[in-house]
């Protein structure tokens, strides 16, 4: 994968041959995609939350607390009652990438997003959750002009919004160049009448795309990983 820009695209992915050692000078031809990512606030409307206040307190299982729609990006959003700020937690707001697998589903299908995006849920306590004055972080994001949604728990007032990413793909079959260094650089498109070698194909790889990236808050680096 390399960062550097391409024409329209902002990164690229290429596949490489496990016979040639990305140190050395070669070139081979192979689907590549380009990715020029966007990312919106989503505007959250048909707020559900558990009638249940032991759902609401869970934080032993990941029981659903809130749903919502996220309209105009056609996704429907669970937030797990886990990643909610309680009376006696020591923070007031969390921010967290949303599992794919199993807190966001397409709407209209009801099945797991192909479309590669990436759902932040930022969980702010308005009121209450101060239980522990002791060791508190008081942390409160400015949410000035972002859509959000408030919601009540016992003894608690909390304000939810999201961050929604999309990879935005495109797949190309490029000739793929490395000149002896550890980034390969793709050249323009190979013969505009060639088929594509379909090596990779669009949902999948956004699907997978979203999957990898739902893991940032827990493996995305020294800081978050086990």
């Amino acid at each position: 994968m390399s960062n550097k820009s391409l024409g329209e695209y902002a990164a690229f992915v290429a596949s490489m041959p496990t016979s040639i050692q990305a140190s050395t000078t070669a070139r081979w031809l192979t689907d590549v995609f380009g990715l020029n990512p966007f990312c919106t606030w989503a505007n959250p409307v048909n707020l559900t939350k558990s009638s249940s206040s032991k759902a609401m307190n869970s934080t032993s299982i990941a029981a659903k607390a809130v749903t919502a729609y996220l309209e105009g990006l056609a996704l429907d959003i669970v937030v797990p009652s886990s990643i909610i700020p309680m009376y006696k937690s020591n923070f007031v707001t969390w921010i967290q990438v949303l599992d794919t697998t199993t807190h966001v589903f397409n709407h209209v299908t009801q099945t797991l997003p192909s479309d590669g995006s990436t759902t932040f849920a930022i969980v702010v306590c308005t009121e209450g959750c101060t239980g522990d004055q002791i060791n508190i972080i008081f942390i409160y994001p400015d949410l000035t002009d972002i859509p959000t949604l408030k919601f009540t728990a016992p003894n608690n007032a909390y304000e939810l919004s999201f961050l929604v990413c999309k990879p935005n793909i495109t797949i190309e079959t490029r000739e793929v160049h490395t000149q002896g260094s550890h980034i390969g650089s793709p050249a323009t498109p190979w013969r505009q009448s060639l088929s594509k070698a379909r090596k990779l194909e669009f949902h999948p790889i956004s699907f997978m795309l979203g999957v990898a990236m739902s893991f940032l808050s827990s493996d995305s680096g020294p800081q978050t990983s086990a």
